[in-house]
């Protein structure tokens, strides 16, 4: 989604609009971030940012609302007495999106 060459992108921005592109024009977005993401790190070893996930609307019926990232938060984890503390729910965060429907 982050590269604009990309043929999926490309798709995509013919005939739907990127609801974070939209709302929140100004933020990257990353949703596989390693450096917020401390469980991911530990699994690639690598730093990697890139904004893989989006929501995708066409229509002239349909208005965005809000798009917010989901998932950001660890998870508390008990295993033998002690806690977990870089279990996040995935990988990758998520996204919620809320939208106006106007239909006439």
């Amino acid at each position: 989604i982050s590269n604009k060459n990309n043929l999926e992108t490309s798709l995509f921005d013919n005939k739907f609009k990127d609801m974070w592109r939209i709302l929140r024009f100004n933020e990257t977005g990353f949703t596989l971030n390693t450096q917020k993401n401390t469980m991911l790190r530990k699994i690639v070893n690598k730093s990697i940012y890139i904004r893989r996930d989006a929501i995708m609307y066409g229509g002239k019926d349909i208005n965005p609302k809000s798009i917010n990232m989901i998932g950001k938060s660890k998870l508390v984890i008990e295993e033998n007495d002690k806690i977990k503390s870089d279990i996040f729910p995935s990988t990758h965060y998520g996204l919620l999106g809320k939208f106006w429907l106007d239909f006439k």
